[in-house]
């Protein structure tokens, strides 16, 4: 499986090198993040990438999201449309493993 390229960062898709953290993050210190891990399987005959299950995984990355205290301000139908539009920037033409991640932003360090 090649690296990616792109990722979809702080609400737009940007080359890989610029999707950094601050070492500060939340959720790098107290580990506050939710991801899936969602796999696309690529038809040699059709020249098509399917992804399996993707709306069910979102729906558990929001629901687990929530539990965390943690706002996906994008709905399931939306959260797909990015992940084809990034598979299809990405031009892959072999199975993939997708990780959605969601974490808590913030700065705070501390209770």
């Amino acid at each position: 499986m090649a690296n990616p390229k792109y990722a979809f960062f702080e609400e737009k898709i940007v080359p890989i090198d610029q999707a950094k953290i601050d070492i500060r993050t939340n959720a790098l210190q107290y580990g506050t993040g939710v991801f899936e891990g969602i796999r696309s399987y690529w038809n040699e005959k059709t020249k098509t990438s399917y992804v399996f299950r993707m709306e069910d995984h979102y729906r558990r990355l929001i629901i687990n999201s929530r539990i965390m205290m943690i706002e996906i301000k994008y709905s399931i139908k939306e959260l797909c449309d990015i992940t084809i539009e990034l598979l299809k920037k990405e031009m892959y033409t072999e199975d993939c493993y997708i990780r959605p991640f969601a974490y808590n932003s913030g700065l705070d360090i501390g209770p």
